[in-house]
C-alpha cells in the first residue's frame, strides 16, 4: 500500500481523515510504512485529537463485552498515525 499509494492523491492530510478512510498507524516498531491497517468509523473527536477505528488481529474488547483478540473499535492519536488514504472512484470495480 505504502510503495503504490504514498505519492498518489489517496494519500490525504491526517487532520482531514474522515469515516471510510483507510488509517495505517505505526506499533512500536515504526516502520516508515507504518505497522497495522485500519479504518476510520468516527472522526468527531478530531479537534480532541483522537478518532475511532475499527480493525482486526487487534487486542481489546470484542463485540460480545469480553476482552481477546479480533475485530474491535479503538481511539486512535493523531500522534500514533502513519498514513492516512482515501479511496478513489477509479479503486472500485463495477464488473
Amino acid at each position: 500500500m505504502y510503495k503504490a499509494w504514498s505519492q498518489t492523491s489517496r494519500c490525504i492530510d491526517h487532520a482531514k481523515v474522515q469515516p471510510g478512510d483507510v488509517v495505517v498507524v505505526y506499533s512500536s516498531k515504526r516502520a516508515i510504512q507504518g505497522d497495522h491497517i485500519t479504518l476510520c468509523i468516527d472522526n468527531s473527536t478530531i479537534s480532541e485529537g483522537y478518532i475511532t477505528t475499527i480493525e482486526g488481529n487487534a487486542h481489546g474488547t470484542l463485540g460480545n463485552g469480553e476482552r481477546g483478540e479480533g475485530v474491535i473499535t479503538r481511539q486512535r492519536k493523531l500522534s500514533e498515525f502513519a498514513h492516512v488514504y482515501r479511496l478513489l472512484n477509479e479503486d472500485f470495480d463495477e464488473h
